[in-house]
């Protein structure tokens, strides 16, 4: 028999589902560079294809959207989790991992970016989608809901 999981939430502020699209790149040569999953204040997840990289990231990290444009770079974190995914495909030779950081001391310049971001992911992954077209809207008509 397996041990419990713990149930209990260590993470001090909620993470938010990411929207399709959005990619994550550790910096400076993106060694890695992987699909967001979640985000929060705190930090965020995401997997990426590993591509045994011998050369560790830097500690930068980018965030890039397409639609609407968003890029948001130079963000300091540090690596909490890192394990591999179960395969989906029992001939697949491609191991997929997923990462979870830590965000560290931001500028307040950045932290209003990544908040309007965060804003953006819950608006758009609520009910509220269905009565706005966000991608239409700018930021601060979303900060007014």
């Amino acid at each position: 028999m397996l041990p419990a999981m713990s149930t209990l939430e260590k993470r001090q502020y909620q993470r938010y589902p990411a929207l399709d699209g959005v990619i994550v790149a550790l910096n400076p040569k993106a060694e890695i560079l992987g699909q967001m999953i979640d985000i929060g204040l705190g930090g965020l997840s995401f997997r990426y294809i590993d591509t045994d990289v011998e050369t560790p990231p830097s500690k930068d990290l980018l965030i890039l959207l397409n639609k609407p444009r968003f890029y948001l770079e130079n963000l300091p974190y540090r690596a909490v989790t890192d394990y591999e995914l179960p395969n989906e495909f029992i001939f697949s030779a491609v191991s997929v991992r997923r990462m979870g950081v830590e965000f560290g001391n931001l500028t307040s310049a950045q932290r209003t970016q990544l908040e309007d971001f965060i804003l953006y992911c819950s608006i758009i992954n609520s009910s509220v989608k269905r009565k706005l077209d966000a991608a239409g809207k700018s930021r601060e008509m979303i900060r007014q809901l």
